[in-house]
């Protein structure tokens, strides 16, 4: 059953994918911080650290509405995507390609011109809450411009994980 079925589904932490998040944030990304729709943080005005995370340790996640009609037709068909896994990552690539192309087109153009404005939210262990199409266009921008630094990191918040205050989301 997809995550998306359930209202009550929990993720659990990888905490291979959580240790290199660890491993290779750092906080040189302006602001450093930011208050983010994410509990009472708005309420309280509690800003969270905005950290800077190589793109290539990223991950797409399942449960993204844009997406969720296609992965429901491709699970019901050839069975459950392990979003842990590099085929996993690729088919959720791929719906996110496909999806909002004119979208995808202009956010490329003003990502590539402007850089990023917003940071994109991720899991402790690096599934994208919100940046799932950033870090896509971020992968392409990348593959074009091997050379330029800017485009192999996108600037995230980075929520709390089991043992951290307040708890994972």
């Amino acid at each position: 059953m997809s995550p998306l079925d359930r209202k009550d589904y929990i993720r659990e932490i990888n905490n291979d994918f959580r240790r290199q998040i660890d491993l290779y944030k750092d906080d040189t990304s302006e602001p450093k911080k930011v208050i983010i729709e994410f509990r009472n943080d708005k309420t309280l005005q509690l800003a969270r650290h905005v950290r800077q995370v190589p793109i290539n340790i990223l991950k797409f996640r399942k449960n993204n509405g844009r997406i969720s009609s296609d992965l429901i037709s491709y699970e019901n068909q050839h069975g459950e995507i392990d979003e842990t896994t590099t085929e996993g990552q690729e088919i959720l690539r791929g719906f996110l390609e496909k999806k909002s192309k004119n979208e995808n087109i202009t956010l490329k153009k003003s990502l590539q011109h402007h850089g990023q404005n917003d940071p994109a939210i991720i899991t402790c262990d690096g599934f994208l809450i919100n940046g799932n199409r950033r870090k896509m266009i971020f992968d392409q921008l990348h593959n074009s411009y091997p050379n330029e630094t800017k485009f192999s990191f996108l600037r995230v918040v980075i929520l709390p994980g089991p043992d951290d205050p307040g708890g994972a989301p």
